[in-house]
């Protein structure tokens, strides 16, 4: 069973590194909610910036 870390996410599904992370990024002149795994780079981007939970749900549902 994949263990949430301290910000609801599960591990990368790539890796199963636990410490992946959210951030803000600004692209085409839209911010837009990423999160990001710090072992193996994996970046996934959520456009139209979808409210923080929403992004928790859809990096989860996978």
């Amino acid at each position: 069973m994949n263990q949430k870390n301290k910000d609801g996410l599960k591990p990368c599904p790539f890796c199963n590194n636990k410490n992946v992370r959210t951030i803000v990024g600004v692209g085409t002149g839209t911010k837009h909610n990423m999160v990001v795994c710090d072992l193996c780079g994996v970046t996934v981007s959520f456009h139209d910036s979808p409210q923080y939970l929403q992004m928790i749900k859809a990096w989860n549902r996978r």
